[in-house]
């Protein structure tokens, strides 16, 4: 009898895990801040119902773009659907031309795999997972992992925490073909929702108040020029610029400086080329992501 009992909690505890990774239920939302030449706004990423892409069942992924130019006009405009589907332990990705694994829950620390290697492009990212585990969210016990770019490479790329249901919760959700120049960025990761989880936002941004980007961009209008940049940035606020910090593609801080005025030149001379984040934060307000290519 005992054994039967320790076979049907095996089995049940076999089959809850099959069905842990529940990936874009229909009206998952996810937010990244976007940011182009003289564009800044928010990328809205809505699991749109389900399709069937190269013989698969997975789900539509719609990019809904709204914000600010340079010159404090909104605009909204689509970018390309993706799609994407899961099973128990990993996430996959469309690339065009077949379905690739977009995130792997049984990798171990120490593995390297490689994303985002599509048509044209016939190299990827390299990612190293230098930490695996489990952490608890909205009262759901998810697993993640956590990777580190190996390889520098032009486009949209994946780093930092990778989370079950949600995702990287420092980077964007898909990557880009590395051989073309991307000049429309995504990311950081704003928040995630869905009506069972409720919703979930990261560090770099405290809440889930995406609603407010344009408000914030209408009231504190901040450009970066030239972009791409020489060797030198300007950055121009409406607001005093308390601080700025500027990091690499892997989101790793390079240096920081506190001007306090609402125009500063920064000398980037030392950088090499590729794409660069600046976070500038408003005095009183909020903390603004501009991106720019060093030539």
């Amino acid at each position: 009898m005992k054994t039967i009992l320790t076979f049907i909690i095996l089995l049940l505890g076999a089959e809850r895990y099959s069905c842990q990774m529940i990936w874009a239920p229909n009206g998952a939302t996810w937010h990244f801040n976007f940011s182009s030449i003289c564009f800044s706004g928010y990328n809205k990423i809505e699991a749109d119902g389900d399709s069937i892409v190269g013989g698969q069942l997975c789900a539509r992924m719609r990019q809904h773009i709204s914000g600010y130019d340079c010159g404090g006009m909104y605009s909204e405009f689509e970018l390309n659907d993706e799609f994407t589907y899961s099973d128990a332990d990993h996430v996959y990705h469309w690339t065009g031309q077949n379905f690739e694994i977009l995130y792997d829950f049984t990798l171990q620390p120490g593995d390297i795999y490689i994303v985002g290697a599509y048509e044209p492009c016939a190299e990827g990212d390299s990612l190293l997972v230098t930490e695996t585990g489990t952490t608890t969210i909205n009262g759901f016990t998810l697993r993640y992992y956590e990777v580190e770019l190996l390889n520098n490479l032009m486009g949209e790329v994946i780093f930092g925490r990778i989370i079950e249901r949600i995702g990287p919760v420092e980077s964007f959700l898909f990557p880009m073909p590395r051989c073309l120049p991307d000049f429309m960025l995504s990311g950081p990761f704003r928040c995630y929702s869905d009506d069972a989880f409720g919703a979930y936002s990261s560090n770099i941004v405290p809440d889930c108040s995406y609603l407010s980007i344009s408000e914030e961009l209408a009231q504190e209008s901040l450009s970066l020029f030239p972009n791409p940049a020489g060797n030198q940035v300007t950055i121009q606020s409406t607001s005093v610029i308390s601080t700025i910090e500027v990091s690499d593609a892997a989101g790793r801080i390079l240096f920081s400086l506190e001007p306090n005025l609402s125009l500063t030149k920064i000398n980037v001379e030392s950088l090499s080329s590729g794409f660069y984040y600046i976070n500038a934060t408003i005095e009183n307000g909020p903390t603004i992501t501009k991106r720019f290519f060093k030539d």
